[in-house]
């Protein structure tokens, strides 16, 4: 490389043939315009004073606010009260809000695992109910409604509107019966 042109490159058009002659350092104004002709005008220097960084008000409360540690993790918590927590022998956790969210949660080793959310219910959830063999999960509400879930499936499967408030259920089968049958009052 020589005066900052590389001689391996080929030359294909006038305007690389008068760079490579160009000796930099014995540039004389009258290359100058010739070569501003040729490339453009240099860009002038940015004399402006830089910008200043818009502050928020409660900034320094962020600041000392924000959390500190090695690791972060998602929240995966209700946002209001949980009223009914549930363990099946399918080693399932599900816990359900006073808002309506059923939360279904699986035991592994040492941890429990979150799985899914249902917003089951578009008002109080009144009472639950797991199935013996913990294949089923019922919910009933101020709604109205019976919601019923297959936990292992993660899946709500039935859903009843009730003529009345429902207060209390129960899953009322054996697990050799071909009919589960969920008593609700």
């Amino acid at each position: 490389i020589k005066n900052g042109v590389n001689k391996n490159f080929r030359l294909n058009s006038e305007t690389d043939k008068v760079m490579a002659e160009v000796d930099t350092e014995n540039l004389t104004e009258s290359h100058d315009l010739e070569l501003e002709d040729l490339i453009g005008p240099v860009p002038e220097k940015n004399d402006k004073k830089p910008r200043k960084r818009k502050r928020c008000d409660f900034e320094k409360v962020y600041l000392e606010n924000l959390p500190c540690a090695e690791s972060y993790e998602k929240s995966l918590m209700h946002r209001d009260v949980i009223g009914f927590v549930s363990f099946t022998k399918t080693s399932f956790l599900i816990t359900a809000s006073f808002s309506g969210n059923v939360k279904f949660w699986k035991k592994l080793m040492g941890d429990v695992e979150f799985v899914k959310q249902f917003r089951a219910h578009t008002n109080t959830i009144v009472d639950v109910s797991v199935s013996g063999d913990g294949l089923y999960y019922a919910t009933i509400s101020l709604d109205k409604t019976i919601k019923i879930f297959d936990v292992v499936n993660f899946d709500m499967i039935n859903m009843f509107r009730l003529g009345y408030t429902p207060d209390k259920c129960c899953w009322m089968y054996r697990q050799e019966q071909p009919i589960t049958t969920l008593a609700v009052s």
